[in-house]
């Protein structure tokens, strides 16, 4: 059965078993620090398909699991105070369960920015790592519990077995002009209540004052991960010139020139499969 989102204030305490099952490196680091009170940690909880960032701003449930702004005068001073450091993305944060999918929305393509990021993942450390404030564009991207990009294996045309699901179900989405359509369905189905096992994302959010004593000697294995891990995670973009010269190359070769998606397209594949990453990537 499909579940309400929930958001709550924890502990490390409370955290560490969770932390521990899917990220062994990172508790180990943390229980050295043995945060107390002061290192504020929170724990969202969303059922499939739970958009909780939309073009760049950060959402969280309020207690009828209603997405409420970060900047909303809805959303509790503290909670703003503490989570408004990675404003114009989502703050830095740790999947405990399931997975969640970063992708960039326009007209009727989904484009994945990174595909699906699974539990044990830490993300969004960047900008908390830089030391001066970033002069690039705001973000843009959004993110769903589970996979956005996703479709069925038969043809959007075939509306005979969608209308068999939606009879059984009693669901009623809109009619699916495209394939990006059929996440809703997706979505209805994974949280209708014939469905005996809740599926949720669990995520981790790390409050602002994680990052404003990373230079404190009790902080340096910490100070350090995040590095490791943000390094890790740039690989690709380190190198935009070569891959460029590539796509070009390829264009010269084949007397080609692709509209914009498709080389943009063949650029997520290239980006997958160059760090062994299978991802599906599709137009609609």
């Amino acid at each position: 059965m499909g579940g309400l989102a929930s958001f709550k204030q924890i502990q490390w305490k409370e955290a560490r078993s969770a932390v521990n099952a899917v990220n062994p490196e990172l508790a180990k680091i943390i229980d050295e620090i043995d945060p107390g009170k002061e290192l504020t940690l929170y724990l969202g909880s969303f059922p499939y398909g739970y958009e909780y960032l939309k073009g760049g701003k950060f959402f969280i449930p309020d207690k009828s699991g209603r997405p409420i702004s970060l900047s909303s005068a809805e959303c509790p001073a503290n909670i703003q105070e503490d989570l408004s450091y990675n404003l114009g993305s989502n703050p830095v944060s740790l999947i405990l369960e399931k997975s969640i999918e970063i992708f960039y929305l326009h007209d009727d393509h989904t484009i994945p920015i990174y595909g699906l990021v699974p539990a044990g993942s830490l993300f969004s450390t960047w900008k908390s790592l830089s030391d001066t404030d970033s002069n690039g564009p705001a973000f843009l991207w959004n993110i769903t519990a589970g996979a956005r990009s996703i479709v069925p294996l038969a043809k959007a045309s075939n509306n005979m077995s969608l209308s068999r699901i939606e009879k059984r179900f009693k669901l009623q989405p809109d009619k699916p002009n495209s394939m990006l359509d059929y996440w809703n369905t997706f979505k209805s189905l994974a949280n209708h209540p014939e469905f005996p096992e809740k599926w949720e994302t669990k995520i981790l959010f790390f409050g602002k004052n994680w990052f404003e004593q990373l230079n404190d000697a009790a902080f340096k294995d910490f100070h350090l991960y995040l590095f490791r891990n943000a390094w890790k995670g740039s690989n690709f973009y380190r190198h935009p010139y070569i891959w460029e010269l590539v796509y070009s190359v390829i264009q010269r070769k084949l007397g080609i020139k692709p509209e914009p998606y498709i080389l943009e397209s063949v650029k997520h594949f290239f980006f997958h499969w160059r760090w062994g990453i299978p991802r599906i990537f599709y137009r609609n």
